[in-house]
Formats: C-alpha cells, sequence, structure tokens
C-alpha cells in the first residue's frame, strides 16, 4: 500500500493566488495484494466424465451405498429404460457438456465427494483519489467542491480453478456545499451531491462464442 496527502492554500502562478481564502486537500491511495483461497469441491471422476456411472454410489441418506439407477431419457409415458450397467454411450453425450468438463479439473482426492482440493492466492488491486477545494466568499459565506474516486479489480474464483470471476467497482461522487452564517445563532447549509457506482462481474466466457 502506499498513498500521499497533500494540503494548503491554493496558490498557481501567475493564474491565481487564493491567499488565506481558498484553500484545498488531495489524497491518493494504491493497494496492492492477494487474497488467498482455499477450496475442497466434488468433481466428476474420470469414469463419470465418459458417462460411465457403474462405480459410482449414493453417498447418504436413502439408500446410501447402492449404486443410483440412470435411465434413458424419453419424451412418451411409460416405463423408463435403465442405460445397461449404468454406462451412458458416448453417442448420447451432450457436446456442450462435454466442451464445459474442459474446465473442470479432474479429482486431485479419493471418493465421490470432495475429492478435488486446490489452493490459490489471487491478486487484489484498488486506489482512492479526493480532493477537495474550499473558499471563503465573504466573512459569512463559504463554498467547498469535493470530488472522491474508488475503483477496484478482485479475482474470484468458485470450485473449480480454470473458472475465475473478475469482479470491477468504480464509485464516484462530486458534492458542492455553501454554507452560510446568518447569526450567531442561524447557521444555513446548502449541499448538492452527485453519486455514481458501477460494478462488473466478468468470466472466462465473456464477450465470447461457441464456448
Amino acid at each position: 500500500m502506499v498513498g500521499f496527502s497533500l494540503g494548503g492554500p491554493l496558490k498557481i502562478p501567475k493564474i491565481y493566488n487564493g491567499g488565506n481564502k481558498t484553500s484545498f486537500f488531495a489524497h491518493f491511495n494504491l493497494i496492492r495484494g492477494t487474497s488467498p483461497q482455499n477450496i475442497l469441491a466434488s468433481v466428476p471422476t474420470a469414469a463419470e466424465r465418459q458417462g460411465d456411472f457403474s462405480g459410482t454410489t449414493i453417498v447418504s441418506g436413502q439408500g446410501a451405498g447402492t449404486m443410483p439407477v440412470i435411465y434413458q431419457p424419453s419424451a412418451t409415458l411409460g416405463p423408463r429404460t435403465p442405460f445397461a450397467d449404468n454406462i451412458v454411450p458416448s453417442s448420447m453425450l451432450n457436446q456442450a457438456s462435454l466442451g464445459l468438463l474442459s474446465y473442470i479439473p479432474l479429482p486431485n482426492l479419493p471418493g465421490q465427494v470432495q475429492n478435488y482440493h486446490v489452493q490459490l492466492s489471487l491478486p487484489t488491486a484498488s486506489q482512492m483519489f479526493m480532493g477537495r477545494v474550499g473558499h471563503q466568499i465573504s466573512s459569512k459565506d463559504n463554498l467547498a467542491v469535493m470530488y472522491f474516486y474508488n475503483s477496484s479489480h478482485t479475482d474470484g474464483v468458485t470450485g473449480f480453478p480454470n473458472i475465475t470471476s473478475t469482479t470491477t467497482s468504480r464509485m464516484q461522487n462530486v458534492s458542492l456545499t455553501e454554507t452560510h452564517n446568518f447569526g450567531p445563532d442561524t447557521v444555513n447549509n446548502f449541499a448538492a451531491n452527485f453519486n455514481r457506482a458501477r460494478t462488473g462481474i466478468t468470466n472466462p466466457f465473456s464477450f465470447n462464442q461457441n464456448i
């Protein structure tokens, strides 16, 4: 993290001299770091990726320890037909699903549940700027203008390191304040504010076709 602050009377050589009536203050902050990720997830086994569920068992609940029966899809009513030996023929594997499997890693732990573990360190970045100019119009009136800007960039991951997400945000604020002193017990403060915020989340599939 690095940053600086600067303030004082506003003087621009040969252009403007605020003397003791106009002042400014500016601050900038820059942060760069990493975010640790410790993820445990369940992914299809090598056999399941090829449509072979003959070794798959129900892990918990009713029927735990038994093999689930996978039926052939049918658009008609009537008895369902199970796949022989719980194996889906390669000709019936959906091409879109096969394409998605390229983003899902193979297990690196034994078992069917929580069989994949990954530890990552992902970058994070943010920057902030704030500037303020104040001016004494008269002994009873003061004017101030302030601008605030903040942006950040953070990479995240789900259970699959190849399917990451990037979150970017940007926030801006401009405010104008005028203070008028009517007397020892009456002060009027007028303020106008403009705020704008934007957040975007993208993934490796963004702006691509036929993934």
